[in-house]
């Protein structure tokens, strides 16, 4: 009886070593992609909240401002929003930017893939529809978010 192994058995077991490395290695790439998407996607849903949430601020703001009507400034049609903004601004196909406090605005920082529009309607008198998309170049793309403003005075 010989002892170790033949050529055969040495060749298959490399192959079978190759293939089990491929595999984990191209489950690996995978799950790295996904991960990315999955905080991409998590990000994009965080704005589109945001620019509801800035919307929902400037109706606030009237109410407390009693000199204007809850619905001052907040006109039906397409609109980009930033935090920082007490006006809606002119839609355009503009990406947002991340600035050095991680901020995402229009006006400085370093260009992101994500763009928001933001669109008003008005269903009835006292209700704003806010649609709020985030698109961004991704299998995924686009987050729309959308809620109701109701004149409650």
């Amino acid at each position: 009886m010989k002892k170790g192994f033949s050529f055969l058995e040495t060749v298959i077991a490399i192959g079978i070593l190759m293939i089990s490395s491929l595999a984990v290695y191209g489950a690996t790439v995978r799950i790295l992609n996904n991960v990315n998407e999955e905080k991409t996607r998590f990000t994009a849903a965080y704005l589109a909240q945001e620019g509801i949430e800035v919307v929902r601020n400037m109706r606030d703001t009237n109410w407390i401002n009693e000199a204007l009507t809850w619905n001052t400034g907040l006109d039906a049609g397409d609109y980009r929003v930033q935090y920082n903004s007490s006006s809606l601004l002119a839609d355009g196909d503009v990406v947002l930017k991340l600035d050095s406090n991680h901020f995402y605005n229009y006006d400085s920082g370093t260009d992101t893939t994500f763009k928001r529009k933001t669109t008003l309607s008005h269903p009835d008198t006292d209700i704003i529809k806010v649609i709020t998309e985030v698109s961004w170049p991704g299998q995924s793309s686009p987050i729309k978010a959308e809620e109701f403003l109701y004149n409650w005075r």
